[in-house]
């Protein structure tokens, strides 16, 4: 469990989810992730408390979700599954992504080359993605 003392970088590498409470609470993170929780908090002029409340709860909840077991689905539950938990995911987090990497981009691509390399292909992974869960979804 994260705790105040707890560096916000590595919340989000151990805990991927609590991100989106960070990012909620206007909570820098990309370049400042060595900051302590609490003083990170303190940044922000948010509760710590709240924030710490928030980011527990995100993390019991994705350590007790169920996993679904694909052997004993039918097809069409096996299909309902992967549409309903995998692409709804996609949908929302892949916007998400693409922001954060053009964040990302616009302050340190000038230092980081790469960084557009990054950016053309996880653009070039959506156009692939995209066109392809909207035609599962249409035939399956």
């Amino acid at each position: 469990m994260m705790t105040l003392r707890d560096r916000v970088g590595d919340g989000i590498s151990n805990h991927p989810a609590i991100s989106r409470i960070i990012e909620q609470h206007l909570i820098e993170y990309y370049c400042r992730g060595e900051r302590s929780l609490k003083e990170a908090c303190r940044s922000a002029q948010v509760d710590t408390e709240i924030v710490l409340g928030e980011l527990h709860g995100v993390v019991s909840h994705n350590h007790n979700q169920h996993e679904s077991n694909f052997a004993t689905l039918s097809l069409t539950g096996t299909c309902d599954e992967i549409e309903s938990t995998h692409y709804k995911y996609l949908k929302q987090e892949l916007p998400r992504v693409k922001h954060l990497i053009a964040k990302v981009l616009s302050v340190h691509g000038d230092q980081h080359a790469w960084l557009l390399l990054l950016a053309d292909f996880f653009d070039l992974l959506c156009e692939e993605l995209n066109p392809h869960m909207f035609k599962e979804e249409q035939i399956l």
